[in-house]
């Protein structure tokens, strides 16, 4: 995080949340989103969070397909969320996702991926769906893609496709400035922070 803040780059914890399936015993997941929690248990958890990852504009899942059908724990997520100014991403691991409408009602900043660059790791997979994005963004002015640090493929990737598509005119933006304002930064009392100036180079 500190090494992204320093190069301009804005910072999203990748939160866990609960999946339909069940997670295996990793530190990762020590602070995961799920049913049962209190809202003081999701308050401390989205803490330990933030503790660990200095800096963040945001937060969008990782998993949580159960999770992020639950209306009401997406409520507490979000009133945890709204006094740090924060945005959220929804990461639609779901298609009966209520978390960007709970992102929405709270008066968050908040999106809506649209795909999973990496989901198919093969080279021809991610740069099919990289097509698929740039045709979004030209198709609708904006596009939102998630990848994944995990695939050397995905890095090799992006390193020809980004310049290759800011050459034909696509400009790579923080993800904040493609999410919906909330109530609060819509009328002026705060805007989205984030860690340094805006930077470019990634989706």
């Amino acid at each position: 995080a500190e090494m992204a803040a320093a190069v301009g780059k804005e910072v999203f914890i990748h939160m866990p949340m609960q999946p339909t399936y069940r997670l295996p015993d990793v530190p990762e997941y020590s602070v995961v989103i799920g049913a049962g929690l209190s809202p003081d248990e999701i308050a401390d958890r989205i803490a330990r969070a933030r503790a660990s990852v200095p800096g963040a504009a945001g937060m969008n899942n990782h998993e949580g397909s159960l999770a992020t059908e639950d209306p009401e724990l997406m409520a507490h997520v979000m009133a945890v969320l709204g006094p740090l100014e924060f945005c959220f991403l929804d990461s639609m691991t779901t298609v009966n996702t209520t978390a960007w409408k709970a992102a929405r009602d709270a008066g968050l900043c908040w999106g809506k991926n649209g795909d999973f660059l990496d989901a198919d790791r093969s080279p021809p997979a991610i740069e099919a769906v990289f097509a698929r994005a740039v045709a979004r963004a030209r198709r609708r002015g904006r596009a939102i893609i998630i990848g994944h640090a995990w695939s050397a493929n995905t890095i090799d990737a992006l390193e020809r496709l980004i310049p290759a598509a800011q050459a034909e005119g696509i400009t790579f933006v923080p993800v904040t400035e493609l999410l919906t304002p909330g109530r609060a930064s819509a009328s002026g009392d705060r805007t989205p922070r984030a860690p340094g100036k805006p930077g470019g180079g990634g989706p």
